[in-house]
Parts: structure tokens; sequence; C-alpha cells
């Protein structure tokens, strides 16, 4: 298998880099840059805690859920790495202060299902002095290097099937459930260390209301040309949460056949599917998160997430003792959702409208969850095909993530 190709691919119109913002005058910053990895339970804490420090005062930060990102990051927890290995790494310019956070990772099986040797950065958290984020991506970059990695992007959470990108475009909101954020000025950081853009995601909204005619007559047609034969038959299903282990591994085998047909894609392992699944437990919505079957047999899903992090800001990392419980209650109270997953298998795609009856069936179910604004992202920017689609619905587009490639032999920024 050939690697994906280092070129850019972003949308016809990238977004603008924003403009640097002033350096940070804060006396720490005239000291050293040290790096180090994380290697006690004070630098994890360190880490992990940095972002408050590092968005103070930012109006669209919404703080990480400490217990989350403490299992998400565990090696001994979390099933992701069984597969693959990270290194985390603090910044400091003096004792006690933390001034930027890195990690790297090497996920083994995205290397053999593109046929590359690759490494990833993220959780790439700085203060804007133009040290400190070149110090974190020069100890990362080293770490890849020194277990084989060839092609290195970023940034994402430790693999481009996490959360991924950095915002470019689109800053003057609050970001949606599990997708980036940063403040403005990075990308000039990113520009300033020399890196090379990859890829751009998307992100579109819609404001459901009637389902628009074009969507409800490719559904009817689509009906027709199945008919109502129990071989052929089409129906559209609400995931049942009842049954989540079952129901998460029917939706790991359509993936299995989606996962090729982008750039980013790796097979998910069981164990990772289920882990994933009861992470999203409180805030699925079978209203919204939906099946299709074609003659009783599964062919494409598609899943909506209630935006809940109107909550999670309010909490401000703290999931116990009863954050746990305001999610589970705020559920059917926010007014925004985030279309995240729309699958297809192989068949379903190479027929034409077959999934007309399953987005026609969300789109219904997001009008009656009576959601003002509906968030669909990770677009890719080269898809032209679903961007097209999207704008015939009336979608438009809000905001722009980027990947970016390290060049091959990177040792620093080629402007002081």
């Amino acid at each position: 298998m050939t690697a994906p190709s280092p070129s850019p691919a972003p949308s016809p119109a990238p977004a603008p880099v924003p403009a640097l913002p002033p350096r940070i005058t804060n006396p720490e910053l005239k000291a050293k840059t040290e790096v180090r990895a994380v290697r006690t339970r004070r630098d994890l804490r360190e880490f992990l805690n940095a972002p408050w420090k590092v968005h103070w005062g930012d109006p669209y930060f919404v703080p990480r859920l400490v217990a989350e990102e403490r299992w998400f990051l565990d090696p001994a927890r979390n099933p992701f790495f069984r597969h693959a290995e990270r290194e985390l790494f603090i910044a400091k310019h003096g004792e006690p202060s933390t001034v930027g956070t890195i990690a790297a990772c090497i996920d083994r099986d995205f290397d053999a299902a593109r046929g590359v040797r690759a490494g990833f950065f993220g959780f790439f958290d700085f203060l804007h002095d133009a040290r400190v984020p070149e110090a974190l991506l020069r100890a990362a970059v080293a770490w890849l290097r020194e277990r084989g990695a060839v092609e290195i992007y970023g940034p994402c959470q430790l693999a481009p099937s996490h959360e991924a990108g950095l915002l470019v475009d689109g800053f003057q909101d609050d970001p949606a459930i599990l997708t980036p954020y940063n403040p403005a000025g990075y990308a000039s950081h990113f520009q300033r260390l020399g890196l090379e853009p990859w890829q751009d995601l998307l992100a579109y909204e819609v404001a459901p209301g009637p389902a628009p005619e074009r969507l409800r007559r490719a559904a009817e047609r689509a009906a027709r040309r199945h008919g109502a034969g129990a071989a052929t038959a089409l129906a559209v299903r609400p995931l049942d949460r009842r049954r989540l282990r079952e129901e998460t591994l029917l939706l790991r085998r359509i993936h299995e056949e989606a996962w090729r047909h982008g750039p980013l894609g790796r097979p998910v392992r069981e164990e990772e599917a289920l882990a994933l699944a009861e992470r999203l437990r409180t805030a699925l919505d079978p209203a919204v998160a939906l099946v299709l079957e074609a003659g009783g047999e599964p062919q494409a899903f598609a899943v909506a997430l209630p935006d809940l992090n109107p909550v999670v800001k309010e909490l401000n990392g703290r999931l116990y003792p009863f954050g746990w419980l305001k999610l589970r209650l705020a559920r059917h109270a926010v007014d925004r959702a985030r279309i995240a997953l729309v699958c297809a298998r192989d068949g379903a795609r190479r027929r034409p409208g077959l999934v007309a009856p399953l987005l026609l069936a969300l789109w219904e179910g997001l009008a009656a969850r009576r959601y003002a604004r509906v968030e669909i992202s990770p677009v890719l920017g080269s898809d032209r095909r679903t961007r097209a689609l999207l704008e015939r619905l009336g979608a438009r587009r809000t905001k722009t993530w980027r990947l970016f490639r390290v060049p091959p032999g990177w040792q620093g920024p080629s402007e002081p």
C-alpha cells in the first residue's frame, strides 16, 4: 500500500491564517524553555491542568473532563494503546510554571492499514511565545523519529481517528461536542515553524425544520427502487441502547468497509469500539442514532450527538460527584447537535440514493428534538461529493480545521 499523499488537500478557498497575537510579557518567559517527559503523577497533573492556564480568559474555551482525559491517556486502561504508544511532554520556564504541552504517538494499526511509518502529535497547547511551541515540537518529533516515524502529522488527539486538526477559521463560536478548539494565533505559530498543510476538515451547519423537498424526493425514489419485498425493502430503525454492545459491533462491521474511503481512517478494533460506545452512552439519543437496513441487512448508519459542551463548560473539568448527573439530565435540554458519523458499506455507496431514507429520518429526528442548530463535522475538504450534497441541502460552511505535515528532515523553523 502507498502512503497518503503528503501534498495539501485544502478546500478551494482555504481559510486565511489569523494574525499572531502579541508575545506574552510574563517575566517567566525570559527564562530558558525546558521540555521534559511526563514521568510522575505531579507531571501528569500539570499536563492535564495546563489548558486552564493557556486559555485563561478565552470565552470559547471548553475545559476537558479531567477524569475522561486521564482514562484516555492511560496505556493501562485505554484499549487504543494495545496497538499504539505515546509520550507526553510539558514545557516549563522554571518551577512551578507549566507553559505548554504536547503528546507524541505511534499508531501501528494506522501504519499497517496505510502502508506508512507515521507519527502524530497533539495536545499541543502553549503560551504565545515562539520558543515554547518550537521546543515542544522538537521534543515530539525527536521521539517519533527515534521510533521510526517517517511521516509526521498533527495536531490530533493521538491519532487522526480521534479529534483532529488545528482550528483556522470559525473562532466566534463555542466548539461542538468532541471537536477541537484553539486560539486564533496558533496557526501563525504553525506557519512560523514551517509546517506544511496536509488536509482540511470542515464543519457545516443547518437549522433543521421541514425536510428539504430534494431530500424527500430522493428518499421516495430509493423506496420505490428497492420495492417492498422482504429481500430488498429499506427500513430505518433507531439504535437500541439496551443492546449497546451488539449494536456497537454491528456498526463496527459497517465501518470496516467505510474507513478506506478517506485518507485518515483505519480499522477500529472491537475493544476500542466498545470502549467508545460506553464513553458516549450518556450522550446517545436513539432518535438521532439510526441504522439503515435493506432486506433486514444493515447497510449504513448515522449518529448525531446532543452538544453537551455548554454543560461541560459549567462543570469546569469536574465529572464527580454530580457532573455525570448534570450531563445525563441535559441530553434533551440543549439546543445544538452534531452529526459526527455517517458510514455506509461499499454496496450502499455504489447504489445511488440508497442512503437517502437514512438522511431523511435523521433530519426529521433532529427537527423533532427541536434543535436550533446542527453541525455536520468533520467533512474532508477534498470530498467534493459530500460538500456539494450538503450545500444542496442548504448547509453553510462554518469552520475549518487543518492538519499539518512536518517536512522530512525538519530541524526547526526556517526563520528565527
